[in-house]
């Protein structure tokens, strides 16, 4: 999958894109967000940073990472991050998660 063919795909998917922080994402080229929610209230945000093919390295295709940070309160919190896997199976994982481990909704994000 090309760097476009991926970007197209999580904006397909409702992402939005925003510019990474290089601070902690140097290589990255984009950061897509997703907002889940159940109602008006925000359960979690799903962060997925795209990169560029690398083939010296055996990277033929564009790729993400993504991460999710759940709540366990204002002041305890558990990040999960994926890669090499597909977004929808990031939103699977990710929902799937939210409902076993007894989180709340994202403290800190509410419209």
């Amino acid at each position: 999958m090309t760097l476009a063919q991926l970007r197209a795909s999580l904006k397909a998917a409702g992402y939005r894109r925003h510019e990474p922080d290089a601070r902690f994402y140097k290589y990255a080229k984009d950061l897509y967000q997703k907002r889940v929610e159940e109602g008006n209230t925000t359960l979690y945000f799903i962060n997925a940073y795209t990169y560029a093919p690398i083939p010296r390295y055996g990277k033929d295709s564009a790729a993400i990472v993504a991460e999710v940070t759940l709540y366990y309160s204002d002041e305890h919190s558990v990040m999960l991050k994926w890669s090499e896997v597909s977004i929808a199976d990031v939103e699977r994982y990710a929902a799937e998660a939210y409902e076993r481990l007894g989180v709340i909704p994202d403290v800190y994000n509410q419209r």
